[in-house]
């Protein structure tokens, strides 16, 4: 372990600066309030001391007590009801409120003059991750492509459903992984299901984990009567890698892309599209029904797009 900084070097400390400066420094619109108290505070005590005085005069109420009492309440409201105090302390409540909100909810705000000059801003440019967002990746949008009579459907763990099948498989594959499209799959797993979300408890397996760079995850996920097989092949990863197929290339080198009119679509394909439409990455998931041996022998579809 090595410390890099200590005391008033640290982050935290930085930040609490940062904060107590803002709250000190003046916002231009605070000078122009001080000045105005500045004439304005004096005129107020005067036309207090001027009711007092002729509320003292003019009262024909003979007690002089009482006359003294309802001149100073009289006075009094005078300076109440001016208030030349809010006018200098508005804004300086403002920018210590403002700021210290800010801050709670992570936004480090320099002073009261950039407070002032907000209300003039038309367009926010923000920079990347960390700023708007959390850094982590988070899944949306998914498809759910496992028909209604689909033999994987047979001997499904309890409590799941046959439109999450597809994210229960991809969240058993990315368990080990430490890809961040990965993390984000398994919490949407964990969000539904829980911390189990193989359904272990029910006597789900998963095993031989194989991550392949730059293209996906596979496993094996094994269960007694499970797609009527007892154990099922699942990847996860791009549309190559999930089909089984060899990336083609033109005579320039360069892959195919994917098109809705490609003469070798594949399942899927239309709704990675959507989802890529409305920013997404979108992901394969497949399946082979049975832990077969041979690679010749395996015959992978997709059951699924996240």
């Amino acid at each position: 372990m090595r410390v890099t900084a200590t005391g008033s070097g640290t982050v935290l400390a930085r930040i609490v600066r940062l904060i107590d400066e803002a709250q000190g420094n003046r916002a231009p619109i605070q000078a122009q309030a001080d000045r105005i108290a500045s004439v304005f505070a004096p005129i107020v005590l005067m036309l207090s001391a001027i009711t007092f005085i002729l509320w003292v005069a003019l009262d024909p109420e003979e007690e002089f007590k009482q006359k003294i009492y309802t001149a100073i309440m009289s006075a009094i409201s005078v300076i109440v009801v001016a208030c030349p105090c809010a006018l200098g302390l508005a804004t300086p409540t403002a920018v210590m409120v403002g700021t210290g909100v800010g801050a709670t909810n992570g936004l480090l705000i320099k002073g009261g003059a950039v407070l002032e000059a907000a209300h003039g801003v038309d367009v926010v440019v923000f920079d990347k991750t960390g700023t708007i967002t959390t850094g982590r990746a988070v899944l949306g949008s998914r498809y759910e492509l496992l028909q209604e009579d689909d033999d994987l459907a047979v001997g499904l763990p309890s409590g799941l459903r046959r439109s999450d099948v597809a994210l229960w498989l991809a969240s058993c594959a990315e368990l080990q992984s430490e890809h961040p499209l990965g993390r984000a799959i398994v919490n949407a797993g964990r969000g539904i299901w829980g911390g189990d979300v193989s359904f272990a408890k029910d006597g789900v397996v998963v095993s031989d984990c194989v991550v392949v760079p730059g293209s996906g995850v596979e496993c094996c996920v094994a269960k007694e009567g499970l797609g009527g097989y007892g154990s099922v092949r699942v990847r996860v990863g791009n549309r190559q890698f999930v089909n089984d197929l060899h990336e083609e290339t033109n005579n320039n080198n360069t892959k195919t892309e994917l098109s809705p009119s490609s003469s070798e679509a594949c399942i899927g394909d239309k709704e990675v599209l959507k989802l890529r439409e409305r920013g997404q990455v979108g992901v394969y998931v497949s399946i082979c029904l049975g832990n077969k041996s041979s690679a010749d022998e395996r015959d992978w579809r997709v059951i699924g797009v996240l």
